[in-house]
């Protein structure tokens, strides 16, 4: 639950500085930080989303 609020957090937070169009790019990783591959991370109230890899990095195309 922890790794959902943290996204969700990073996401709102990319969105919401200046709401121009570009990247959103991060990593998703467990409480001991790991890496977390095939997380969908996506942005509120929008359309755009990305899968993390392997590395658990992912870019959203805003």
């Amino acid at each position: 639950m922890k790794k959902v609020l943290f996204i969700s957090a990073i996401v709102l937070l990319a969105a919401s500085c200046g709401q121009k169009p570009g990247n959103v790019a991060g990593k998703v990783e467990s409480q001991l930080w790991a890496p977390v591959a095939g997380v969908n991370v996506s942005v509120v109230g929008g359309t755009a989303k990305a899968r993390t890899d392997f590395e658990g990095k992912y870019t959203i195309n805003a």
